[in-house]
């Protein structure tokens, strides 16, 4: 039912596969990660996935107070904000889902992309 209804609310969903390249700092940090023999792979993992979305979720806690950042910290980041921006430039007033495994990736996309540029969200 559930998805019946979500079938003629919701437009057809369109997934696009994009390979982002590492900034400079993940390549660094990675090397740093991976150096060595690990002590808990699953907790090693569990980081290597996180620098592949942003070098702040490495920290305990992402804080919403900071000051936004520079999107180059990660490649993602930098290809996100391009896609929003095109999308934004064509279609002013398409709404955009963004999904992760991580709650605090969405802190880092609101406090790096969507304050500075002033656009809205909802969680």
């Amino acid at each position: 039912l559930q998805k019946d209804v979500l079938r003629t609310l919701l437009p057809p969903r369109s997934e696009i596969l994009m390979f982002c390249s590492p900034s400079k700092l993940q390549c660094r940090l990675y090397k740093g990660l991976t150096k060595g023999a690990p002590s808990d792979s699953l907790t090693t993992l569990t980081n290597l996935r996180k620098l592949c979305s942003h070098p702040d979720l490495l920290e305990d806690s992402v804080d919403d107070n900071l000051p936004p950042r520079v999107c180059s910290d990660a490649g993602k980041l930098d290809i996100l904000e391009s896609l929003l921006q095109a999308i934004r430039t064509e279609n002013p007033t398409d709404k955009v889902v963004v999904v992760s495994n991580f709650t605090s990736a969405l802190t880092v996309i609101e406090n790096s992309i969507l304050k500075r540029k002033r656009w809205s969200s909802l969680r």
